[in-house]
């Protein structure tokens, strides 16, 4: 009878603690989503999107965006609407993109897209592409009245993996290709291996 009730125990202590453990996993899992999103967008934050691009090898691609005149939107409108400008600008990229890409806030109202899996051949068709549909869809969005005098819209920049180059190489170009597009006028779209 001692050892039956000792058995018992034993079942109801490894029950409990398979449900602490189930807990504490549901918890850790909570906190990694945590640790690696943008908690107003909801998309990866920065670290997290460098450490992806770090990871990576081979081919992939790199689309750097942000809003134009996004300070006169803050200062005419409020920062709680350029927010919600951020937010609508991260959701058109992430409606834009395949599953395995990643799409993050890199700061502020900027945005870095990782392009992957995509056919080497057309990459930079594909990328422009994705480039376009996201421009077409945020500059299409109802967000300021219609009377408003700012120049509303979205500046980008892509560069595509060349050979052996390092992420912060991939990153530095697709950078440069947004600034050549803000340069030019803003609301351009604009490629690294095209400027």
């Amino acid at each position: 009878m001692l050892s039956f009730a000792m058995i018992i125990l034993v079942v109801i202590q490894y029950l409990k603690l398979q449900t602490h453990m189930a807990i504490e996993e549901e918890r850790a899992k909570i906190l990694y989503e945590k640790a690696i999103t943008d908690s107003m967008t909801g998309v990866y934050n920065h670290q997290y999107i460098i450490s992806v691009a770090q990871s990576l090898e081979g081919i992939y691609g790199v689309i750097m965006l942000d809003c134009d005149n996004f300070k006169d939107v803050n200062d005419t409108y409020g920062h709680q609407f350029g927010d919600e400008v951020i937010k609508s600008l991260a959701k058109c990229c992430q409606n834009n993109v395949e599953p395995e890409d990643y799409v993050g806030r890199y700061g502020g109202d900027e945005f870095a897209i990782i392009l992957v899996n995509k056919k080497e051949e057309n990459f930079e068709n594909t990328a422009l592409k994705i480039a376009e549909k996201i421009k077409t869809d945020f500059e299409s969005l109802n967000l300021l009245p219609s009377n408003t005098k700012i120049n509303f819209g979205v500046s980008i920049g892509f560069h595509i993996r060349e050979g052996l180059e390092n992420y912060k190489e991939v990153f530095r170009k697709a950078d440069l290709a947004l600034y050549c597009s803000k340069s030019k006028g803003k609301g351009r779209i604009t490629s690294y291996k095209q400027m």
